[in-house]
């Protein structure tokens, strides 16, 4: 149900105006067929049925049918009272009465539901306000009560366990006090240097066996429940999260926040199988009971992914990287999460009694031959989603990477991980350059000044030679790199900005667009975005999905365009699903729209023969 705009029970625009249209022509028509009629023995029973179609569009349509309802009531005395000045009739005496009876009831309904409406929207404020107070509450005194996670760690840290020294690494994230991304990433970088001997004594110790693990654990749908909680509740379950998972970790670990809901932990040890799934489950288990805080239960999608060194990487901003990629996501809505086998230090492994397929326990050259042989058999292939101007003018698409086993598609963190662990980057990397790049060169045949949107993971831009491969393949092709756009995740921009920056800025000086992508898929920053060519920000599905029904939704959308087109950055909306989204997202200005709701995804060749 909708409020605000004029609609109560009906919704769309088309309904409305249509229902809105055939009521009042309606009760216009039956008007004019008792004039033109004039029988004082139906003048009873057309009173009654245009006293029906004024109460149908009064209660159907809230304020504006009230309006309209009592305008048409109006119209109606007006021609009874002419009737009874010029024909004296009695019986438009009786009618005018009525009239004014129905317009009485109408403007009694009206305040009656308008004082019910405030009544009830009242009561809901009042609920989430003590709701959010009984949150905040339960949540401080709960931290308020355990001070030992806070002396346990410090004691820890001072007799020399913890890896983690405050003296060398002071600055801490302020709503945790854990240590931020680029802290670890740099403390894994100091413990390489410092076991290789590639470094000189730099006033930190260092006690290391040349390997460690890194484990990354997320809680993924942070965004959804601060839509729930509020987001300053959200800011104290993150403390409370921080602090319990800070004390089950072990005192030798180093614990630190990534951003949003995600932690990394840096853990001495290389844990086999039993122990990381011990540990792991120990870990989310305080995570769940953070989330109960205040509440009966608060659902909670968790996910985990470990890598180990050397195996995986050889150093910080690669391992948690990898360690990133590998999480594997399950769902709980009660009181436990069933974790993930996870990718024991990313080592893949066949699965068929799960029922779906892993690369989990297959050797390099095992999954390297997957691949070969879905290339050759066109099961790892590009899909592309056309996205859309505000007046339903073809914009460009954006290229996708499937890859189908039998006939199961294999999401792409699981397969991208695979590849990455196989070093068969470079491979993936290059063949989807010069699919995607074949077809966007072909439309633009039929189709000038199309784009292309291409999705650039962090491994991606991690690879040595990816601009000189990228320049060869734009090369070696008939695309025009006008027409090229790399879509950058916006965790990758907030998490990796400093690796990535000098990247990005050489593709933009070789005339490459950029785009950021997935922006309000977590606690979203405009920090970030000026500092990098951004044309594009392209929001995420989960940002919008809520625009039909929360007015919050759409007031914070709104903002959003708002605020981008004011430094001159366009907006495309991505995840349309239905008319009311692209209804109230077209209305708020945004520039470019791609969802199920505009085109499906199709394969290379459908779409150049669409385009004809």
């Amino acid at each position: 149900m909708s409020r605000g705009n004029g609609r109560s029970i009906l919704s769309g625009k088309a309904i409305y105006f249509i229902t809105m249209i055939f009521l009042t022509l309606g009760f216009v028509a039956l008007l004019a067929l008792h004039c033109v009629l004039r029988n004082d023995n139906y003048s009873i029973i057309f009173l009654f049925l245009t006293m029906l179609v004024s109460f149908a569009i009064n209660l159907l349509y809230d304020k504006f049918g009230f309006y309209a309802s009592f305008a048409l009531n109006f119209i109606q005395s007006m021609i009874y009272i002419y009737e009874i000045a010029t024909q004296g009739k009695s019986t438009s005496r009786v009618l005018l009465v009525g009239t004014f009876l129905i317009m009485i009831i109408n403007l009694a309904l009206q305040f009656y539901r308008v004082h019910i409406l405030s009544q009830a929207t009242n009561e809901r404020e009042k609920n989430k306000k003590l709701r959010s107070d009984e949150i905040s509450r339960s949540l401080e005194q709960d931290m308020n009560e355990r001070p030992s996670l806070i002396t346990n760690y410090t004691n820890a840290t001072k007799n020399g366990s913890s890896v983690y020294d405050y003296s060398v690494m002071p600055h801490l994230d302020p709503l945790t006090t854990l240590p931020g991304r680029d802290m670890v990433r740099d403390k894994i970088d100091r413990m390489i240097m410092g076991s290789t001997g590639s470094v000189k004594n730099d006033n930190t110790s260092y006690t290391t066996d040349s390997k460690f693990m890194v484990i990354y654990l997320s809680v993924d749908n942070a965004s959804k429940l601060a839509d729930c909680t509020g987001n300053c509740n959200m800011d104290l379950f993150i403390q409370n999260i921080s602090h319990r998972l800070r004390e089950a970790c072990d005192p030798s670990d180093m614990l630190a926040r990534a951003n949003d809901a995600q932690f990394i932990i840096l853990s001495k040890r290389i844990l086999s199988e039993d122990k990381l799934e011990s540990y792991i489950d120990k870990l989310t288990n305080r995570i769940l009971r953070a989330l109960r805080a205040g509440l009966d239960s608060l659902p909670a999608v968790i996910s985990y992914g470990t890598a180990s060194y050397p195996a995986q990487g050889r150093d910080g901003g690669a391992l948690i990287n990898h360690a990133e990629m590998n999480r594997t996501i399950c769902y709980d809505n009660t009181d436990k999460v069933s974790y993930p086998s996870s990718t024991k230090d990313t080592k893949p492994k066949a699965s068929a009694s799960s029922g779906s397929f892993s690369f989990e326990g297959m050797s390099r050259d095992e999954i390297i031959s997957v691949f070969e042989e879905a290339i050759s058999s066109g099961n790892l292939y590009m899909s592309y989603q056309p996205y859309y101007t505000n007046e339903r003018k073809l914009k460009g698409i954006e290229a996708f990477l499937r890859l189908r086993i039998g006939n199961e598609l294999v999401p792409p963190p699981i397969f991208l991980a695979a590849a990455e662990h196989a070093g068969y980057m470079n491979r993936i990397s290059s063949f989807s350059l010069e699919e995607a790049l074949g077809v966007i060169a072909r439309a633009n045949e039929k189709v000038q000044d199309l784009s292309l949107n291409l999705n650039i993971s962090a491994s991606q831009f991690s690879l040595p030679d990816f601009i000189s491969q990228f320049n060869n393949a734009v090369s070696n092709s008939d695309a025009s790199i006008a027409s090229l756009v790399l879509d950058v995740p916006e965790s990758t921009l907030v998490s990796e900005l400093d690796t990535i920056r000098n990247t990005i800025e050489k593709l933009s000086g070789m005339g490459v667009r950029m785009a950021l992508n997935n922006f309000g898929s977590g606690y979203s920053s405009f920090n970030t975005i000026p500092l990098l060519p951004i044309s594009v920000v392209k929001l995420d599905p989960s940002f919008t999905s809520n625009i039909p029904s929360r007015a919050d939704a759409r007031i914070l959308t709104s903002s959003v365009i708002s605020v981008l087109h004011d430094i001159d950055i366009s907006v495309c909306a991505t995840g349309i699903e239905n008319a009311d989204q692209y209804s109230y997202l077209s209305g708020a200005g945004c520039d470019y729209f791609q969802g199920t709701y505009m085109s499906e995804e199709v394969r290379g060749d459908r779409f150049i023969a669409s385009l004809s």
